[in-house]
Order: C-alpha cells, then structure tokens, then sequence
C-alpha cells in the first residue's frame, strides 16, 4: 500500500504549534507526518496518536487559550494511526490496518459517518461501515467534503452534495445524466459515478493516487490525470473554458505532460503536477505568483498546465510538492525547500515571516525561492 507523505509550509503560528508538540512529547515521540488546512494544522506522531491546534480546538471542546498549542486528538476506540489529511473544519485518518477514522465538523456529512444528526465528532471515530473497511489506501479532505481511494482503485466520496465535486448521482432523478441538487448531502462514503459498474458514462481506470483541493478533485490512473469539481479559476487545467465538471475529464499524460504523471497537489484555485520525469507542472489561479511561472501582473489565469523552469530549483530534481491557499512549496532530492506566491493571506506588506518561510518587502513571491535552513 503505497501512502504519500505531504511536504507542507507552514505559517508562523502553525510552525510555533508543531514546535509545541515536539517539545511536549520530546522524551516519548516524535512528528511523523503533518497535514495544515487554512484552519488548523494536525500531525501523526511515531506512537500513531493525533495532535491538533488552531480553529479545530473549538470543535474539540479546548480552552482559547489552547489554540495555539498542540493538542492529542481523542480517539473512541484507539489505533495506532499513520496519515492524516486535513478539511476546512474536520480531519481523516488513516490506521495502519487501513481504516479509516474522522472527527470536526460533520453539518455536510463529511465525517462519513453515516448519520446526518451528528453535528460534530469530538473524538477520531470510525466511518461508517462498508466493503472499504480495512481497504483504504488514501484518504483526503475537502472543505466540506472528503474522499478515500480504496485498494481496488476505486474512488468513494462523501459531504456536500451541491459542490459538484462527489461525482455521485442521485439515483432519484430518473436521468443519470442529471444531478438533482436539492437531494440530501451524502452522508457516507458512496461510490462514485465514474468507478460504478451499473454507470454509462466513461469509467476511470483503476486509480493509484488521490487529491482534492477545496471544491475538485483530482486523480492519478496509469500515470494519467483526471479532475472534476470546481473551475472558476482554471485549477483543474482543461482549457479556457471555465465550467464547473461533474465528472471525471482527462487533463493529460505523456502527451501533455511530456511523461507520466506521478504526484498532484491541488488546494483551492490552483494546481501543482509532478511527473515521473520530475519535471513540475501548474495551473490555475496565477495572481501573487502562486504557480511560479513568473507570468505578467496582470495575468490572471493560467488554464493549461505550463511548466516550471527546473533552473529556479538549481536544476535539482523535485522530490515532493504541496500547495496552499495562496502559495505552494517544492522540496528537492538533495533537501532543498522552496516556495513561492502568498505570504500572508491578510497582510499584504508584512515582513514578518509567513508560509513562504522568508521575509520579504512586498507579500508575494513570484517565482520558486531557496528557504534558508538556520
């Protein structure tokens, strides 16, 4: 079972809360893995427990004054837990035994956990149950919607049906073809259009790797990408035209990509592709330089995946990508770190050290920049 560890940079606050954790549990764990939303950071440590901070410490019942701290993330029936992937207000994870556990927020059912009358999971508690028990390979949040990827290589989604990012079809519409947004959100993990046997329409491969950014998704199957979901920004890379996709579109493999598409980051307007070649690929929103592609000011929107010149990474090759809300980061093989676009999302001439990890006069970065290690 292949599992992606994510690379992410982090804000001063988040840094200072994963500084917390370490420094509490010094002498028994340390941080295996992180995973930051634009609301709260969470981490897996080596003992397979959950730390979290931020805004998801007022789901959890916490003190203010321990928002900014790291705090364990109770679990009903403790596991040992190796991933974690992060919603706008609720986290998944993932056990070493391949189940699947949530806790946030749940008003649009995407804790999973098949009952539309909890509002919030205090503790990590099981998904609901299904033939993906104990088959999961890869979980990830939306904003108010989630995913798992099963062994199979089919795709599950569950949460806010009107977000066009489930790919899932009421079966009360009478037309598979329509979506009938009034229907109820979904409120467990439901097999998608698109890997459902009884489906008409185009059927994805079997799929080996899972993303989703705040409203799209977007899958890797034999070294081929797919997306749908939201695109008022270009992020999910099919052209110019700006529609929202209800299911699954090829974006490209080698023949758009130049060889086949190994990792893909995506967060709300735009894009990062990693291909077996290393080459780095993106696409969407390009404003404060989020993509890296050094375009004019005035450019907006990039809607075709263009790639990176690999001559900002010291011609090194990229080992692991990430994206944030308004910025996105690159670690090289040798253990370089860069990241380039949005410093900080509310104050937009602050030196002050941000996501990018380096201070500058003007909050944005235009093209991929060295973080000093100190």
């Amino acid at each position: 079972m292949g599992r992606v560890r994510e690379i992410r940079t982090l804000s001063v606050l988040e840094m200072d809360a994963v500084q917390d954790a370490v420094q509490d549990a010094v002498h028994e764990t340390k941080t295996m893995m992180i995973a930051s939303s634009n609301s709260f950071v969470a981490s897996v440590d080596t003992k397979g427990q959950v730390w979290v901070s931020g805004m998801f410490a007022e789901v959890v019942d916490k003190l203010d004054r321990h928002r900014h701290k790291m705090q364990i993330l109770e679990m009903q029936n403790p596991t040992r837990i190796v991933y974690v992937a992060a919603g706008f207000m609720h986290c998944l994870a993932l056990s070493e035994d391949m189940h699947v556990f949530a806790a946030g927020k749940n008003w649009s059912g995407q804790l999973g956990i098949g009952n539309a009358n909890v509002k919030y999971m205090k503790k990590l508690s099981p998904i609901a149950a299904g033939p993906w028990d104990g088959h999961t390979s890869m979980i990830t949040c939306g904003a108010c919607f989630s995913a798992i990827l099963t062994d199979d290589g089919c795709i599950r989604t569950f949460g806010q049906y009107t977000s066009k990012c489930l790919c899932i079809v009421r079966r009360n519409t009478g037309d598979a073809s329509l979506f009938d947004y009034t229907s109820p959100n979904i409120f467990e993990p439901t097999l998608i259009a698109a890997c459902d046997p009884s489906w008409h329409g185009r059927k994805l491969p079997p799929v080996e790797f899972l993303a989703a950014g705040a409203q799209q998704v977007q899958v890797i199957a034999n070294g081929v990408l797919y997306a749908w979901g939201q695109n008022c920004c270009g992020q999910l890379g099919l052209g110019r035209d700006f529609a929202d996709v209800r299911f699954p579109k090829r974006v490209g493999g080698e023949d758009v990509f130049g060889s086949k598409v190994r990792v893909v980051a995506t967060n709300e307007h735009h894009t990062l592709v990693l291909t077996e070649n290393r080459d780095l690929w993106a696409y969407g929103n390009c404003e404060q330089g989020r993509l890296g592609l050094d375009r004019h000011e005035n450019c907006k929107f990039v809607t075709s995946p263009q790639m990176l010149d690999l001559g900002f990474f010291d011609s090194k090759r990229i080992a692991c990508i990430a994206v944030g809300k308004g910025h996105s980061a690159a670690l090289t093989e040798n253990g370089n770190l860069y990241t380039w676009g949005q410093g900080r999302l509310n104050e937009w001439r602050s030196v002050v050290p941000s996501a990018l990890g380096y201070a500058k006069l003007i909050n944005f970065q235009p093209v991929p920049r060295l973080v000093e290690q100190r």
